[in-house]
């Protein structure tokens, strides 16, 4: 992670603006200068509120997903990259499963198998160029996020993008989603989407991995893929059936009340 982030700021140039802003915000030291940026991310977020924040959080880290493939190190074992880009969103899902708002989040079940092939790849002693069924589980990991993604696509397609914010309304907790952050979340899935296949190739091709490993990668994606949309709807079902009875009930109120 610090090769990559150590070339992701020489090329992007953001190592120069940090330098800037450590010495204008922050401490003498890096542990000094992060707690003011906690900080002061507390209090934007606070300020702006959590729509805002959440519309900025998913297409950085959309952008920071999309940057692993310019400056992933060569040197370095290429499938690490599973770590931080399904942790966080893995991360993200079971907050939304605990906290909402989208309290059937399935990238629970699906971005797990990639926190797992991540920290697999981080061991000492990771090979490089992987065995097929190694390599196999690797590419299963990196195609299932693709899955978290496109379920809301899914349900987003019956509308226009315009239109984001209210189809995006598909539970209860999320009808009230503001526009911008409802198109925001169109745009940061069709981006993920694209980005997982795109870096299964990619990293698939810097391993060196053949057809072995993509024969191995198309069963367990198939397999692992059900499997894990099924435990999902077989828990989202009694959730999905108590927010019915709920927005019903507060309709049978509403009524009642009129």
């Amino acid at each position: 992670m610090e090769i990559y982030i150590e070339q992701l700021e020489e090329g992007t140039g953001l190592g120069a603006v940090m330098d800037r802003l450590q010495d204008v915000f922050g401490g003498a030291t890096d542990p000094a200068f992060l707690s003011v940026v906690a900080v002061g991310g507390a209090v934007l977020g606070l300020v702006l509120g959590p729509s805002r924040v959440g519309t900025a959080v998913m297409l950085v880290s959309s952008a920071l997903c999309w940057s692993c493939l310019l400056f992933w190190p060569t040197n370095y074992q290429q499938f690490a990259f599973l770590l931080p880009c399904c942790g966080f969103f893995w991360v993200w899902a079971c907050k939304n499963r605990l906290l909402g708002p989208d309290h059937t989040d399935s990238g629970v079940f699906t971005l797990l198998p990639g926190v797992v092939a991540g920290a697999l790849a981080t061991l000492p002693g990771a090979p490089m160029h992987p065995t097929p069924l190694r390599g196999g589980f690797y590419l299963t990991a990196t195609l299932l996020p693709a899955l978290s993604f496109l379920e809301p696509l899914s349900r987003l397609a019956g509308g226009l993008l315009g239109n984001a914010a209210r189809v995006l309304g598909h539970t209860p907790e999320m009808r009230h989603t503001p526009l911008p952050l409802g198109t925001a979340f169109a745009c940061h899935c069709c981006a993920q989407l694209a980005f997982y296949p795109c870096a299964a190739v990619h990293f698939g091709r810097a391993c060196r991995l053949g057809w072995p490993a993509v024969l191995v990668a198309m069963g367990m994606t198939a397999s692992l893929g059900w499997a894990a949309l099924y435990v999902a709807r077989l828990l989202n079902a009694p959730i999905l059936a108590r927010q019915r009875e709920q927005s019903a009930a507060k309709k049978q109120g509403g009524k009642s009340a009129v």
